[in-house]
């Protein structure tokens, strides 16, 4: 999931996966497993009737004992509710999560949780009411690992450190470097071998970031592509 791998195909997998764990009364394996293809689910809409259990979170979240294990979950559920534009629960999910951060230190996890959890703060801005400082201070150190990590791994991150420069960019009224940054997000993940749904919400984000200045023929460019690749990803709920 956190790869990018078609959604569809995975979720096949997720099932064939959480019925084998279960029989074998793996619970802690199962219900993490059935956690990634309720997040699977939520982006490509595709729901094996005969495992009803997987649509109920707090039952998946109940069965889950290994606190590394709850992080991987909330994270596979915060990635599917940022894309989904639901901010709010992303939010709640980021939140919940980075108190369990050394838990998943180091792993493929930590990088997943810091991306959408910055680019998460950003889509939605400060708290109203609340002192901006402590926001920031969690975006800056968010910035920092995804930057630290790129440059040991390009391939997997550069476009994800460059996206969250460019909403940082967005967020600042910084609207030319914000434009420039989302086309060089573009190239990276292009450049990145499987990694269609960074290359998906780079020209999502791109597109929206040009509507809103009035752009309205360079946007649609951007979002018809997004499109396409969202459609490649299988995740069907964002084309639909």
């Amino acid at each position: 999931f956190f790869h990018g791998d078609e959604l569809h195909a995975l979720g096949q997998r997720a099932r064939t996966q959480t019925l084998h764990q279960s029989r074998l009364h793996h619970n802690d394996l199962s219900f993490l497993i059935a956690g990634y293809w309720r997040a699977v689910h939520a982006l490509s809409g595709a729901a094996p009737s005969e495992a009803p259990r997987w649509h109920d979170d707090a039952e998946i979240r109940r069965g889950i004992s290994i606190p590394s294990w709850i992080a991987a979950h909330n994270i596979a559920q915060l990635t599917a509710a940022y894309l989904l534009g639901r901010l709010d629960e992303a939010a709640a999910l980021g939140e919940a999560t980075l108190p369990m951060v050394q838990a998943i230190f180091g792993f493929v996890a930590e990088a997943e949780l810091r991306f959408y959890d910055a680019l998460t703060r950003l889509a939605r801005g400060a708290p109203a009411g609340e002192a901006a400082g402590p926001w920031r201070a969690v975006v800056d150190e968010h910035l920092a690992k995804l930057t630290a990590w790129a440059a040991l791994c390009p391939a997997n991150l550069a476009q994800r450190e460059l996206l969250v420069r460019a909403e940082l960019a967005r967020h600042e009224g910084r609207l030319d470097d914000a434009a420039e940054l989302y086309d060089k997000a573009i190239e990276a993940a292009a450049a990145a071998d499987g990694r269609v749904h960074d290359h998906a919400l780079a020209h999502e984000l791109a597109g929206a970031h040009h509507a809103a200045r009035g752009r309205r023929g360079v946007a649609w460019a951007y979002l018809s592509r997004a499109r396409r690749l969202y459609a490649q990803w299988g995740a069907d709920r964002k084309v639909a």
